[in-house]
């Protein structure tokens, strides 16, 4: 077959797995005799079989190809190294470089193509330092992708101090991930866009004492990043209309902002990874060190970092606790928000700010100085003034201990009726085992009962992993003005 289509380009890509591994191993070193040929090259599999693989195309130019990709599937072990030798040098179309658990020269030409606009290390076993990396970066002027994936230059002791900077003018794409104190000091180096996509996944290794002071790193990361681009950026932000924000499978925090999707089941999957715009979080390294007091603090520090004028979604999935106040004070400015979705104990608090629809807003929460800027318009005193499509998850509201949260929900309501000019009727969605007799009754029917839809009971498991469904009897709001 090769020998028939002689000038066809070629896209080499090979699997790993225990079965047929000598039979696809042999094809694909017979691929690779053709490498000129290439235009995609995509390679996986152990060290032993990598760096043969690899020795192949040593010395040998490959003009056409745009496309690199190594994964050395024990390459966190064995140190996989790609020798700077590949392609003799020459591979002038390169665009696109995405290494896995191997590494190469740091000064390889592989790093150096002009051409390059797509740059992925992922777990990199031989970290640069601060200078090399920011060299790398230099040479690479029209980057548009850079995926930094726990490769970054290890700070021990105190940050580095270097004169220079890097601006990446051309980059669309940003992702860092790595400790946390490694990401700080790096980011203080490149400098970025007004309009790119950014995403910052911290993970807390280091001061596991001060959990307040990892979750400020995180916030003045952000800051660093956002405070003068997100100003600059503001004439392109009326497209960030969806605002996630839930606790990270590895006990933390996740905040993105991004585009709403037309198809309302993109939500939760895949296919948002594709609108987001903004998507910060901070991983602990296990359960014993998460401090999910922390957690509410970071949510607001960096909110009020980002674009929400025009968020008209609003999606918060947690365990931990946010106050009234700090309801108003975080989301008091949003005034666009028509759907919000709210799952855990987070619920507690937004029903005593919602339900309590007559509080004045305090202006030294909205003040410019303090965490958000001040919000100006006849609705200052309602939070969420455009809702009309509630969901809430996960919360306990049917105990006799929670009737207190029911008075609230239905005030809210009622007062929301009262001043709300929407056409639309409002919907509030609850599971099932909520809805009960003397709630219902409760709530007048043509604000609720007639537009309600009825979630299925939740299940025990999300029960188990969101709990425990108690309000806590004291706020940490000790951040706020």
């Amino acid at each position: 077959m090769l020998t028939r289509s002689r000038q066809t380009p070629l896209a080499i890509s090979n699997s790993y797995s225990g079965t047929g591994y000598k039979w696809r191993f042999e094809s694909t070193r017979l691929a690779l005799a053709e490498s000129h040929r290439a235009y995609h090259i995509s390679l996986m599999g152990p060290q032993t079989e990598i760096q043969t693989l690899v020795s192949d195309m040593v010395r040998r130019p490959a003009p056409l190809l745009e496309e690199l990709s190594f994964c050395c599937v024990d390459g966190a072990q064995t140190g996989c190294t790609i020798p700077e030798t590949l392609f003799d040098g020459r591979a002038p179309r390169l665009s696109c470089l995405e290494l896995r658990s191997c590494s190469m020269p740091w000064n390889s030409p592989a790093f150096t193509h002009e051409a390059l606009t797509t740059l992925a290390l992922h777990y990199v076993p031989s970290k640069p330092s601060t200078a090399q990396l920011l060299q790398v970066l230099e040479r690479t002027p029209r980057l548009q992708t850079l995926v930094l994936d726990h490769c970054l230059p290890p700070v021990r002791g105190a940050a580095t101090q270097l004169d220079k900077s890097v601006t990446l003018s051309h980059l669309q794409v940003s992702s860092l991930r790595g400790i946390i104190s490694d990401c700080y000091d790096f980011s203080r180096y490149i400098k970025l866009p007004p309009d790119t996509a950014i995403a910052i996944k911290v993970v807390h290794a280091d001061r596991r004492n001060a959990p307040n002071l990892v979750a400020a790193d995180l916030a003045n990361i952000v800051a660093g990043f956002l405070d003068s681009r997100a100003r600059s950026a503001r004439g392109s932000s009326a497209d960030l209309t969806k605002l996630v924000i839930d606790e990270s499978v590895y006990w933390g925090l996740r905040i993105r902002l991004g585009v709403a999707s037309p198809d309302p089941t993109a939500f939760g999957t895949s296919t948002y990874n594709s609108f987001l715009k903004y998507d910060f979080s901070i991983e602990w390294a296990a359960a014993s060190t998460y401090c999910r007091d922390a957690t509410a603090r970071l949510m607001t520090g960096i909110c009020a970092q980002l674009p929400l004028d025009h968020v008209r979604e609003l999606y918060i999935e947690g365990r931990f606790s946010v106050s009234k106040r700090r309801w108003l004070a975080t989301f008091g400015r949003l005034q666009e928000v028509d759907t919000v979705h709210l799952v855990g104990d987070v619920v507690y608090g937004f029903l005593r700010a919602f339900g309590e629809q007559r509080l004045e807003i305090d202006s030294s929460l909205l003040s410019a100085a303090a965490v958000v800027p001040v919000v100006a318009g006849a609705s200052q005193n309602r939070l969420l003034p455009a809702m009309t499509r509630l969901t809430l998850r996960l919360v306990d509201l049917k105990s006799d201990e929670s009737r207190k949260y029911l008075d609230l929900l239905r005030d809210g309501l009622a007062a929301r009726a009262a001043f709300s000019s929407s056409s639309s009727p409002f919907k509030l969605a609850i599971a099932e085992d909520e809805i009960q007799a003397h709630f219902t009754a409760e709530i007048d029917r043509r604000i609720i009962v007639e537009h309600a839809f009825i979630l299925p009971a939740d299940e025990p498991m999300g029960q188990w992993a969101l709990g425990p469904f108690k309000e806590p009897t004291v706020y940490d709001d000790g951040d706020l003005p």
